[in-house]
């Protein structure tokens, strides 16, 4: 059953309009190499299958599901629209696999969105009631939120400060201190989501899951990424994939370890060929 997540997870880099057009001709090149990892990964989590996207797959639209698939995260775990409008989202795809292991119907009901930060994924899931009834009505959960944590992707990290990925990004300013830093002020937030989840539950038996994130700067072609960006990314994995899984665990959720499937055991491996 973990395998189901583990191999199905889609990069998913996201970025606007208004952020496009500041980008330039190097970024939006980048932009485009990002979106085609993204529609290769997409096609990986589906076997390569095509066909109108399906929102509730298992359970079908007529009838009650007997079990409900909640998903919660970012744009990793949300419905990859225009990215690839013809295919089956993971989490659908999950709902397909706990109904052949089950030979129950399982509604996959996903309130992923994309850019979606693990702190409002935390708010949401204590103030938001339709989010806290989501979860608290769900037979089966999958958390996938993180990646627009990354230090890269935000203004307010130990490393770079103010920088993002879409201008340049100062590779040297990244420490192993500031690493590791980043990656543990996320554990107790993260703690903080996988619990809140357990407590909605009330005890019910419930399949808990989460992933961990791959990497979206290895596979480049012509020096696009430069090297210091590789091993920054790579340490970064390391670390972050770890403090997941760690807290996970700790709170009776099983951890898919997408870095390692997706990016061999040394962490370098593209993530499309």
């Amino acid at each position: 059953m973990l395998a189901g997540v583990t191999g199905a997870v889609r990069n998913a880099r996201v970025i606007d309009e208004g952020t496009e057009q500041r980008m330039g001709e190097r970024g939006r090149r980048r932009g485009a190499k990002g979106r085609a990892l993204a529609l290769g990964a997409v096609l990986v989590l589906a076997g390569c299958s095509t066909g109108p996207p399906k929102s509730n797959p298992a359970g079908g639209d007529s009838g009650r599901a007997e079990l409900v698939l909640a998903a919660f995260g970012d744009s990793i775990t949300a419905d990859p629209g225009g990215i690839c409008p013809d295919c089956t989202p993971f989490v659908d795809r999950y709902a397909e696999a706990l109904t052949a292991a089950t030979g129950t119907s399982v509604a996959a009901r996903n309130h992923a969105r994309p850019s979606l930060r693990v702190a409002v994924l935390l708010q949401d899931l204590m103030a938001s009631s339709s989010l806290m009834d989501a979860a608290a009505s769900a037979d089966a959960i999958i958390v996938g939120v993180g990646n627009s944590d990354a230090p890269w992707n935000i203004t307010d990290d130990a490393c770079d400060g103010p920088a993002v990925s879409i201008d340049f990004v100062p590779w040297e300013e990244y420490t192993d201190e500031c690493i590791a830093s980043e990656v543990e002020r996320f554990r107790p937030t993260f703690d903080a989501v996988f619990k809140q989840i357990v407590e909605l539950r009330a005890g019910e038996p419930t399949i808990l899951r989460t992933i961990n994130r791959y990497n979206d700067w290895i596979g480049f072609e012509g020096g696009e990424v430069p090297p210091e960006a590789v091993e920054v990314s790579v340490s970064y994995n390391v670390a972050w994939n770890a403090m997941i899984c760690e807290t996970a665990e700790a709170n009776d959720f099983e951890c898919g370890d997408v870095g390692r499937a997706f990016n061999g055991a040394d962490g370098l491996a593209p993530l499309v060929d």
